[in-house]
């Protein structure tokens, strides 16, 4: 009986330490690197925008012309159109912390409220990016060996 209730802790011990894992460890994502690409460069700015400097606005050329940055189509809302088989598209919404990005506008002088991407089907949405946390997976695949021998040892030294 002793041996069971050993197992029984250790089990609980480890269940709360590997899918604990998942909570801790979130990381809070923003655009700044997608704004660094768009606003750090005067020939990539010049693509996307026309600048007017009596309003310090940025007026998006054409809409309908997607953002490519690090291997992704990046659409202004109401823009999208998907080219992929991709079984995760990503809404980013643009607040207040997004700085340059809420002096954009449409040439209709309305802002853009989200930008809309696609992520590989193994990746997450993170922010503005795509993320792929196979180390997670693979934390989380070990406990579950781990939590599986554990269990059949107690059916194989209870026999």
């Amino acid at each position: 009986m002793n041996l069971h209730l050993t197992v029984a802790v250790l089990f609980l011990f480890a269940f709360d330490r590997c899918f604990g894992y998942r909570k801790v460890h979130k990381t809070v994502y923003d655009s700044s690197d997608l704004r660094a690409y768009l606003f750090g460069s005067p020939s990539i700015l010049e693509t996307y925008f026309s600048f007017d400097p009596s309003k310090t606005i940025f007026i998006i050329k054409e809409p309908s012309n997607p953002i490519v940055y690090e291997s992704h189509n990046y659409y202004w809302n109401g823009y999208y159109e998907s080219h992929s088989d991709s079984e995760r598209i990503c809404i980013y919404n643009i607040t207040e912390i997004d700085n340059e990005l809420t002096k954009v506008r449409f040439q209709n002088g309305t802002n853009p409220f989200s930008l809309i991407f696609e992520c590989g089907k193994w990746d997450e949405c993170c922010g503005s990016k795509c993320c792929n946390h196979i180390s997670g997976f693979l934390i989380i695949m070990g406990c579950l060996f781990f939590l599986f021998s554990i269990a059949a040892g107690v059916f194989y030294f209870d026999c």
